[in-house]
């Protein structure tokens, strides 16, 4: 048949896409007959052990798996690694296929000299007797077909389904040929009940080597058709280390009651099973008839389990929940175990095993599943398989066994006493039961507070009662996200009914517009009772939560959302008329695109103080477009006179996420505003490297608004990249001091947080140079007029020098930063500025081996304790320049690029009144810069002041 052949005759079955129905096939037909050929080997290696060698021993054998088979698995795991995965499966089946004709070769023998050699190996007084050559075959073929098999088997089919489905097809399609194991594994355990006796058990194994040789052609004829890399290696799953897995346990009180539950499930199966080894053995049946019986009783599990989990599973979960599921296994254990006391017969014994092997595998399966819910899916993942390898291995299978041994050889129990430990183990399991579901809910809780629990991990399953009462209380957090997270879980469990209209006045926009969308999926009577709030959401604050509720509207009329908003254009609410535009703005028909624009349009131009409101809806309105030609209206509100609405307009553009840079111009000017400087740079640092270029430009423009060049720098420091530090290092020549002292800070900030970045030192040394030659100019300056020529520090002028100077060596240190290491700098200018003598000297020696010639011999005698006046000579010397008188100083002060220094010179002028200067005042007037405001204005006053001198008083 084809493929679209298989996709019709399937469909109702499985919802297969074009390409997936013949290999989906062949994926069900393998894993039906891999599951039929392993429930033929079961039984038959339980039965051979049993004849052969005793049903008393099988805690031994288990015991000795317990130990070996974690070894068997290592090494295997390593080998199969180093081999292309297209070989694994194939080259796996043509070892045992061997391996099982093999035991059947060596059974028809059943001669000593076989496996001679083994009997070599030291033995326990106990089992002196089964160490013959027969004895062992049955032990040998025990550990490989019961135990050993179905890993290799089972694990390598899911490897197999793995590899070839992705986990969207896997969702569709692995229920489907999962169906395809449980099918043979009835198949396998039918077949071997019913040809036990007639075709004898040792011949049953040729049967099951027979269907692996057909598995092993329909695996080359699966790979075949897969895309499978041929050259990838085969990856074995790693789980958690045993340490980490620990840790794990002691740290999560959940996982811990967990791995109990499942290791007391265990300890009650193996007992199980060897109650049944026993009571067959006693019955007396020969080989096959042992076979057909325990082939029988997996029958039965299989098919009893199966009805259970397809009919009474879900409804335990919807009616009682999994409280109840956790206590079935517990009490059933109980119940047989006391049947099995007052009743001795093959048939209780029976009974037990089945009941409980039905009930594990269907409703106790599940409800272990649903158990490791609400634990992060990192640690689910983590912690499943080593617990569930403690559980059966270590506690089922070890614990077991050994308390097994001691109530057989120590306190002679027969089969049915067993079940006294059933009881023990019962009553404990029904306590941890309890426990486990008070820690079950706790972390289900825990999970949504921490938001760890994913809605498309929830099964059905887990919608019980208690549950679905936690989700509900969570509605009512104040935390959004929770709310949100609780919304999710009932869509996922399908109880969208709970959710409340209530949420719509959250105060979250997030959870009303998350509530809308739930209730858009409900049941349509559930929808209508919601109409009256939905229609209130139209004049939500957020154009988000409107434009759901619109959506809701136009569902429940069955109406299209755009011709059902279009009269509402005209409305006196600017944020229905803003909702209204937004869903014409998405229409496919370009008048409605025209006539959303211009009703937005209409909103942003109308500069009424009335309008702010509109203004602030046609914001928010613009983040809900996807056509282009509506964002560049967003501009003019970026720059809007209220402030409110330009704050909308930011958050507006940061969601827009503009990919062609269109706002960089406008959020480049509000750096100027102190209000929104801080919104619009981080905007502008979100588009990265790519805003560069523009900000360069706005730096270096001399035209720009001073203050919103001088944030620019800041701006740039926050891309760290070598587009930054080009541009930054270029404008360290700017004749702007607070640019430059800017600029310097940014290079500072990104040096220390990405020392990986090169900033060119020649340049630094030169600004370096550039910065002591004026320190020293201004300290000449300072004793010029305040130490020598003895005026008065109260003035402007003095104040301004002094922090000239200081501002002059903060830029020293932070250059030396750029040049050395920024830690070691920073230590030494500590020491410097506020250590003790002996420390400032230390700094100041460190600072000496540590500068290079040139800097050495211009930035130490700033440092040194030495004389100002000896400072002064120096820096005189460094300047080719001399000592000045007050008015010859003042002279050079006046013309100053520095507008502060210059115009508190010209004050000090007007104050001393020497007008000898009047003419230097003239020329600043005529010459100076226009937008040098201050000096113009202190040269202005002074001038006046001085005709104000010259004017006789009136007599």
């Amino acid at each position: 048949m084809s493929d679209s052949s298989f996709r019709r005759v399937l469909g109702s079955v499985v919802p297969f896409r074009e390409g997936e129905a013949v290999t989906g096939m062949l994926m069900f037909i393998y894993s039906f007959l891999v599951m039929t050929a392993y429930n033929i080997i079961k039984p038959s290696a339980a039965s051979t052990f049993i004849a052969d060698v005793g049903a008393r021993y099988v805690p031994y054998a288990y015991l000795i798996a317990g130990v070996s088979i974690g070894f068997i698995l290592h090494y295997y795991g390593r080998a199969v690694g180093r081999i292309p995965k297209l070989w694994v499966l194939p080259g796996t089946q043509l070892v045992l296929i061997p391996v099982l004709i093999g035991f059947w070769f060596l059974f028809q023998l059943d001669q000593p000299w076989v496996i001679a050699p083994i009997t070599l190996i030291p033995r326990l007084p106990a089992m002196e007797e089964a160490w013959t050559a027969s004895k062992l075959l049955s032990a040998a073929f025990f550990l490989f077909g019961r135990l050993l098999l179905g890993i290799f088997l089972i694990s390598q089919f899911w490897t197999l389904a793995n590899d070839i489905y992705d986990p969207r097809q896997a969702k569709r399609v692995f229920g489907f040929i999962g169906a395809g194991a449980t099918v043979g594994g009835m198949m396998g355990s039918g077949l071997t009940s019913k040809l036990a006796v007639p075709l004898g058990t040792v011949n049953l194994i040729l049967l099951s080597a027979g269907i692996l040789t057909i598995c092993f052609f329909l695996v080359l004829q699966i790979q075949k058709r897969s895309k499978i890399d041929a050259d990838a290696s085969f990856e074995v799953k790693a789980t958690v280390g045993g340490g980490e897995a620990i840790a794990m346990l002691r740290q999560s009180k959940h996982l811990q009651l967990i791995a109990l539950i499942i290791g007391f499930g265990a300890l009650g199966a193996t007992t199980l099973d060897q109650q049944l080894y026993m009571v067959s053995e006693a019955q007396g049946n020969n080989l096959d008839g042992i076979t057909s019986f325990l082939a029988g009783i997996t029958f039965y599990i299989s098919l009893i389990g199966l009805v259970i989990q397809v009919y009474i599973t879900p409804r335990v979960y919807k009616i009682f929940g999994i409280g109840f599921a956790l206590t079935l296994l517990p009490v059933s254990l109980t119940a047989t175990a006391f049947l099995v006391i007052f009743n001795k017969g093959l048939w209780t014994s029976a009974v037990a095993k089945v009941t409980d092997g039905s009930l594990r595998y269907s409703i106790d399966k599940t409800t272990r599943e649903t158990l490791f819910l609400p634990l992060p899916a990192d640690i689910k993942l983590k912690a499943k398989s080593f617990v569930d390898v403690v559980a059966d291995r270590f506690i089922g299978k070890g614990v077991g066994s050994i308390i097994l041994l001691v109530a057989l050889n120590v306190f002679g129990f027969e089969w049915w006493q067993l079940s006294y430990l059933s009881l023990g183990y019962a009553g404990l399991w029904l306590i941890l039961t309890r426990l486990a579901k008070r820690e079950y809910l706790a972390a289900f809780r825990r999970s949504i507070e921490t938001l760890s629990l994913e809605p498309e991990r929830l099964t059905p399953q887990a919608g019980d009662l208690a549950t679905v009462e936690t989700l509900v209380e969570e509605l009512g957090s104040p935390v959004a996200q929770r709310v949100v997270r609780s919304i999710e879980l009932l869509e996922a469990l399908e109880k969208r009914n709970l959710i409340t209209p209530l949420l719509l006045r959250h105060g979250s926009a997030e959870v009303r517009s998350r509530a809308l969308d739930a209730i858009q999926k409900a049941r349509p009577e559930l929808v209508k009772r919601w109409l009256p709030s939905v229609e209130q959401s139209l004049k939500d604050e957020d154009p988000g939560v409107r434009a759901a509720a619109v959506e809701v509207l136009a569902s429940v009329h069955n109406r299209d959302a755009r011709e059902m908003m279009r009269p509402y254009l005209e409305d006196s609410d600017p944020r229905i008329v803003a909702t209204a535009a937004v869903a014409l703005a998405e229409s496919d028909d370009e008048n409605d695109r025209r006539i959303a624009e211009d009703t937005i349009v209409r909103l942003t131009s109308d500069g009424r103080d009335s309008a702010v409101a509109a203004r602030r809806e046609a914001a928010r309105a613009i983040t809900r477009t996807t056509d282009p030609r509506f964002r560049q209206l967003l501009i003019p509100l970026l720059n809007d006179p209220d402030i409110s609405v330009a704050r909308e307009a930011i958050r507006s553009a940061r969601l827009l996420d503009d990919a062609d840079l269109l706002f960089v111009p406008a959020l480049v000017s509000l750096l100027g505003d102190r209000r929104l400087k801080n919104t619009a740079r981080d905007i502008l640092v979100s588009y990265g490297t790519e805003v560069i270029p523009t900000l360069a430009f706005f730096l270096n423009d001399e035209n720009e608004d001073p203050w919103v060049r001088r944030h620019i720098p800041g701006t740039l420091a926050a891309i760290p990249s070598e587009a930054s530090v080009a541009e930054l290092s270029g404008c360290l020549g700017t004749e702007d001091g607070f640019i430059r002292f800017k600029a310097i800070k940014a290079l500072e900030r990104m040096r220390r947080d990405n020392p990986e970045l090169v900033i060119e030192a020649e340049l630094i040394e030169a600004l370096l140079e550039k910065e002591t030659r004026n320190y020293y100019r201004y300290l000449g300056i300072d004793y010029d007029l305040f130490e020598k020529g003895g005026l008065s520090r109260d003035s402007l002028l003095s104040q301004a020098a002094k922090e000239k100077l200081e501002r002059g060596m903060d830029r020293v240190f932070r250059l030396l930063s750029l040049l050395y290491d920024w830690g070691d700098i920073r230590a030494a200018r500590w020491a410097i500025e506020r250590g003790a003598p002996r420390d400032r000297a230390s700094a100041i020696e460190f600072l000496d081996n540590t500068l290079s010639g040139n800097l050495r011999k211009t930035i130490l005698p700033l440092l040194d304790e030495a004389p100002l006046e000896e400072k002064v000579r120096k820096g005189n010397v460094l300047l080719k320049t001399r000592v000045r008188d007050v008015e010859e100083a003042l002279t050079r002060l006046i013309y100053d690029k520095d507008v502060v220094i210059a115009a508190t010179a010209i004050d000090l002028v007007r104050e001393l009144k020497l007008w000898s200067l009047a003419d230097d005042l003239m020329q600043v007037l005529e010459f100076r810069d226009a937008r040098d405001f201050a000096v113009f204005e202190a040269a202005s006053e002074a001038l006046a002041a001085h005709r104000l001198s010259e004017t006789p008083h009136a007599v």
